[in-house]
């Protein structure tokens, strides 16, 4: 049993490792956008701009940067529902189900 568990772990793993790669990905998207709006604050003219930039820009650039992270985490709970489930197991009813 313990064998069977482990291969079923192993199916998953390279689920995890581009899961993990988004969510860093999603990290520095998120330092960068971060950084972008700042720059792109202080460049603007006016006050009215500049609250536009900060109200306006800054949630949506910030919003498109977090994408990849969403991404990953939805890969993760995907490798983590894998692992819960073993469909390969007949000798259960339910597909697997605990």
């Amino acid at each position: 049993m313990a064998k069977a568990r482990e291969k079923l772990m192993s199916r998953y793993n390279t689920l995890r490792v581009w899961a993990q790669f988004l969510i860093v990905l999603g990290v520095g998207s998120l330092v960068i956008a971060g950084f972008g709006v700042i720059a792109w604050a202080v460049e603007v003219e006016g006050f009215w701009q500049t609250v536009g930039v900060i109200s306006l820009g800054a949630p949506f650039a910030l919003f498109l940067a977090s994408w990849p992270m969403a991404l990953g985490q939805m890969m993760r709970a995907i490798a983590g529902i894998g692992d819960a489930v073993d469909v390969m197991d007949t000798g259960k009813s339910g597909a697997g189900f605990p």
